[in-house]
């Protein structure tokens, strides 16, 4: 199998498939959704097609380590996992404000005092 570039995005390999025709499936019903050309100029984000890449590789039983986009290799751990669901449990989550939670600003000014000996 030829592994293209990463640099190559999906709408390049549509528009090389389709003759700059481009036609998605958009839903179970057979509709198409009709992409516009200018829509190929749009660079591809990188990290996924470098991860696309790297699956291909897999496919071919190459190992590989993924470190494409900071996902682990490894499930996450079981505290982690009971904390999560604790979490969950004892309280709604919601969106919060951009500046985050009067709890965690207060936990991170606390932090900072105590690394730069301010008050």
């Amino acid at each position: 199998m030829k592994l293209e570039s990463p640099r190559v995005g999906v709408l390049h390999h549509f528009q090389r498939r389709s003759q700059g025709k481009i036609a998605l499936p958009m839903n179970d019903l057979g509709r198409n959704l009709q992409i516009a050309s200018r829509m190929a100029y749009i660079e591809p984000f990188e990290v996924m097609e470098i991860q696309t890449l790297a699956r291909a590789l897999e496919a071919q039983g190459r190992d590989v380590i993924h470190l494409e986009i900071g996902e682990p290799d490894f499930t996450t751990p079981r505290p982690v996992v009971q904390a999560a669901q604790r979490a969950l449990e004892s309280r709604p989550m919601f969106y919060t404000s951009a500046l985050g939670t009067r709890e965690l600003r207060e936990a991170v000014a606390r932090i900072g005092a105590l690394l730069t000996g301010t008050t």
